[in-house]
């Protein structure tokens, strides 16, 4: 029916296309529609101008060239040639847009956030969400068995009515836009100083698997493939919400999934993630798209194994850069109330890997090898280790690591090389241990000759290793002979 009814009508643009939108910078900008076939089809904006020809089946898409970042609106405008009432859309700026897709906790609104009234550094968030050059949509959270040619979205500034502001339309939280995605393009506005949008396709309890697109569908018992409907439909949430934007040159992607696969254990999930990216990259037309991810925090629901598989996508997809998140979640809570930190770090990433800040410091620290001696003592070298440290707030220096004996049983590690220090964190003195260099040593009194060493695998989680950028050491497992050798990284069970 749709279809029908434009080809019998006048040249009508998308509906991704509206008033306050973002234009993609230092492109060719496409835009399309529908219209009569053999329609001729002429779209303007900023003096510039783009003819296209409706094709058999009335689609139409008109390339305009491409223009450098700018925070001054314009009017977009599509019609037929030789039209007297074109759609006219206002308020068009040109930046970088991003497109979050994931899950709940990408969801999360910003307005779950205002509950503190306060950001993480203590701003008033009614000061600081008013920016009429960052810009946010979301598509109404539909579902579709195959792939649709449109998409049902408004745009909106950043602004307290719009964000913080809790509204509903019957499918989906209007104006409650994601607090990570906000954050995130905040913070990158603020450094690049160029408008940024984002466009927000999560949706809260949502599997891995609805976002695939449809090549990727048709491997579902391959890469195995939930037998889920409705909307966790494998590709269900894909075809109606991001398929009729492919043709949109995102700046990058922003993920934030994984607690609906806990299960997905031995590289499923892995696996799924991989096809996940190749799979929009393929559908963008674009394979340098950046990834950029939020590993899933610890939690007493277990995400371990879906952990574990995000690390080992990082260090596959050297186009694609994760976010570690294992000092800010809530053990007996899913949802982690801390977006700002989230967001932030995803800035720090593509600060530094796609807007070139390269004096950024953006990673987390990474092991890299293990030694145990004679003595039973095993040291720990990590990359992106500069100035490492403990901090736990209870003051008691320790941190998660464990040491299998022998005999397979695991025990709790003591770190031997830090001195006791304190540091200015929330606004009180907590006591803190310091690292010289970027290695760590661990002992345990029950474990002689170690044959493996791990992080972040079992509660209670007591505080966290960060390096001088304060970001987080994640979950992690290194499996070596004893007596001098050198380990290898490993994600074994229950990987």
């Amino acid at each position: 029916m749709f279809v029908a009814i434009c080809l019998l009508a006048a040249a009508v643009p998308s509906h991704f296309f509206g008033t306050g939108m973002m234009l993609p910078r230092d492109v060719p900008i496409p835009v399309w529609g529908t219209a009569s076939p053999g329609e001729r089809v002429i779209v303007k904006f900023g003096g510039e101008s783009a003819v296209a020809s409706a094709d058999g089946k009335g689609d139409w898409c008109a390339v305009l060239p491409s223009f450098p970042a700018s925070e001054v609106p314009r009017e977009l405008s599509v019609g037929a040639v030789g039209s007297a009432s074109p759609t006219r859309f206002t308020d068009v700026v040109v930046g970088d847009v991003y497109i979050a897709g994931g899950q709940s906790n990408m969801q999360f609104p910003v307005y779950g956030e205002s509950a503190r009234q306060h950001d993480m550094k203590g701003n008033a968030l009614v000061q600081i969400v008013d920016d009429p050059l960052l810009r946010f949509s979301a598509p109404k959270r539909i579902f579709s068995a195959i792939p649709t040619n449109d998409v049902s979205l408004t745009w909106r500034r950043s602004c307290r009515t719009d964000l913080v502001r809790k509204l509903y339309d019957g499918t989906h939280e209007e104006g409650s836009f994601s607090a990570v995605a906000w954050y995130f393009a905040r913070y990158v506005r603020e450094a690049a100083k160029i408008p940024v949008a984002v466009v927000d396709v999560s949706r809260g309890g949502a599997f891995i698997e609805p976002s695939m697109p449809p090549e990727t569908v048709t491997r579902g018992k391959e890469l195995g493939f939930l037998p889920l409907g409705g909307h966790q439909a494998p590709g269900a949430m894909w075809n109606a919400m991001i398929a009729p934007m492919v043709r949109f040159p995102f700046k990058g992607i922003l993920w934030y999934q994984g607690e609906s696969n806990k299960n997905d254990t031995n590289g499923v999930y892995l696996a799924k993630m991989e096809a996940l990216v190749k799979g929009w990259r393929r559908e963008f037309r674009n394979p340098d798209l950046p990834f950029l991810y939020v590993q899933l925090a610890p939690c007493a629901t277990g995400h371990l194994a879906v952990q574990l598989q995000q690390s080992e996508y990082a260090r596959r997809d050297p186009k694609s850069a994760m976010v570690v998140t294992s000092d800010i979640g809530n053990i007996a809570n899913i949802h982690p109330r801390d977006k700002d930190t989230v967001g932030l770090r995803l800035a720090l990433r593509a600060l530094k890997r796609i807007y070139g800040f390269s004096e950024i410091e953006d990673a987390s620290p990474e092991p890299r090898s293990a030694v145990a001696d004679s003595s039973g003592c095993v040291t720990i070298a990590f990359d992106n280790a500069k100035w490492l440290y403990v901090l736990n707030e209870n003051g008691s220096l320790a941190a998660d690591f464990e040491l299998r004996d022998a005999d397979g049983r695991w025990h709790r590690a003591k770190i031997l090389n830090f001195r006791d220090t304190w540091i200015w964190y929330q606004r009180k003195n907590v006591k803190n241990g310091e690292f010289a260099g970027n290695e760590i040593v661990l002992s345990s009194p029950g474990v002689a000759s170690p044959t493996a060493v791990r992080h972040l695998f079992n509660p209670p989680w007591t505080g966290c290793v960060f390096n001088e950028a304060s970001l987080p050491l994640g979950p992690f497992e290194i499996v070596f002979s004893p007596c001098g050798a050198e380990g290898d990284m490993v994600q074994s069970a229950p990987f």
